[in-house]
């Protein structure tokens, strides 16, 4: 995929006419289905060192690739529109019976909002997002990596997908599986790793947390409209990603 070697990235295999994709008939009508390569390893959610490095460094290089090419398909495009305000009002129904929490929601896409007004954002690399880069997403097999789930690859800023890592590494914080120091050192690691391949600037960095907002409503709204996932919308979980944001929101925003 975009040129990046088969050991890191999953591969579509095609069939004996050359088709990647094939149509199945279903109870619900037609339906697609694509047959991946291998990923070998495993899903590992506490990354040693090498690991680290190794996912930043590959990060890079697929942003590499992904910032200097056009694809023919319609992807996602993530700005603040598609992330924030448009999943908001989507989310307005879901939050019927917790009309205080969704006021917050809406408060802090506004100071969002304005916080990236004051950011230069022109000078920020765009490109393809893989835009859920969390350990699910990717198998280790030692300190080999391999890249799988681009479902939501679409375009934006590449430092979304520095902050879906980053999520991870902060939720792990916010759930008490690690500590800030830990969390923090391998974020640093991570960003190394990052930099041997590719430059980023300090302030894409920085309105990481600010993006994170976009995150989470992006893919609050895609559970609502998928009848699979329609458990994440149930208040439980609801509860769940507004004590985090609130939890990110009050550690990292500024006034």
């Amino acid at each position: 995929m975009c040129g990046v070697s088969f050991w890191f990235v999953v591969l579509a295999i095609t069939d004996s006419l050359g088709e990647a994709i094939q149509k199945l008939e279903a109870v619900e009508g037609e339906r697609y289905a694509v047959l991946f390569s291998f990923a070998h390893g495993r899903v590992i959610r506490s990354l040693n060192e090498n690991q680290l490095r190794v996912l930043g460094n590959e990060m890079a290089r697929f942003h590499n690739i992904s910032s200097t090419i056009k694809l023919e398909e319609e992807r996602w495009n993530f700005d603040l529109d598609t992330t924030v305000f448009k999943p908001l009002a989507q989310l307005r129904s879901a939050f019927k019976e917790n009309v205080e929490e969704y006021t917050w929601l809406c408060e802090m896409a506004y100071h969002v909002e304005k916080k990236m007004s004051q950011v230069n954002t022109s000078e920020f690399s765009k490109g393809y997002c893989h835009f859920d880069f969390l350990p699910k997403n990717f198998h280790f097999d030692n300190d080999t990596v391999t890249f799988f789930d681009f479902d939501f690859m679409g375009y934006g800023w590449l430092v979304n997908d520095i902050m879906s890592f980053w999520q991870h590494l902060m939720l792990d914080v916010y759930t008490g599986r690690t500590t800030q120091q830990a969390a923090d050192d391998s974020y640093r690691i991570f960003l190394e790793g990052y930099r041997l391949n590719r430059a980023i600037r300090e302030q894409e960095l920085a309105v990481i947390p600010y993006l994170s907002l976009g995150f989470w409503l992006f893919y609050m709204e895609f559970h609502t409209t998928h009848d699979q996932f329609s458990v994440f919308s149930q208040p439980p979980h609801l509860n769940f990603y507004i004590g985090f944001l609130k939890h990110i929101t009050e550690k990292y925003y500024s006034e």
